[in-house]
């Protein structure tokens, strides 16, 4: 009897740590490759996948990929982004070279299916996507059950159906 109520206990235990989110540190990770090739180091794919298996932290994304010559940076991506279901900020501000307004980071979905998205946040409190440049996407930002979500300072054009839902 004693072994069913520990057991109990430890199940409503775990399930409250799940629930509840008591100190959330940020973490920044910075894409420095422009790539989407296995095996991912360093590039856009690889950080959002970082980002969504800690469920404890946050995640500010900044991007300082070198250029030689001439920005913007573009992402070709060669598959579907994981959806974003950790609280992430994009900040492409952080690429140099952005100046207010103008994105110096693009990705592009142009080699992707006809009903592509670029970024698909799901369930999420608070997440942000600022200073990108999403082109060549079905959907450019898909915002499915979030709140206080954000999309600020992006350039978001030659998109299929909807830029932002």
């Amino acid at each position: 009897m004693h072994y069913r109520k520990l057991i109990l206990l430890l199940v409503f235990t775990a399930g409250l740590t799940g629930m509840l989110r008591l100190s959330a540190s940020t973490i920044t990770i910075t894409v420095t490759d422009a790539g989407d090739t296995y095996p991912y180091t360093n590039q856009l794919r690889e950080a959002i996948n970082t980002a969504n298996a800690d469920t404890l932290n946050d995640y500010i994304i900044n991007f300082n990929i070198s250029t030689i010559g001439s920005t913007p940076v573009v992402i070709y991506l060669t598959s579907l982004l994981p959806a974003v279901t950790n609280k992430i900020v994009f900040d492409g501000t952080t690429q140099h070279g952005y100046a207010s307004g103008v994105p110096t980071v693009i990705i592009d979905g142009s080699a992707l299916s006809s009903s592509s998205v670029g970024l698909i946040f799901n369930s999420i409190t608070g997440a942000e996507v600022k200073g990108l440049y999403l082109r060549d996407f079905y959907d450019a930002l898909v915002f499915s059950f979030c709140t206080g979500c954000k999309a600020n300072y992006n350039v978001i054009n030659q998109n299929t159906h909807a830029n932002i839902i």
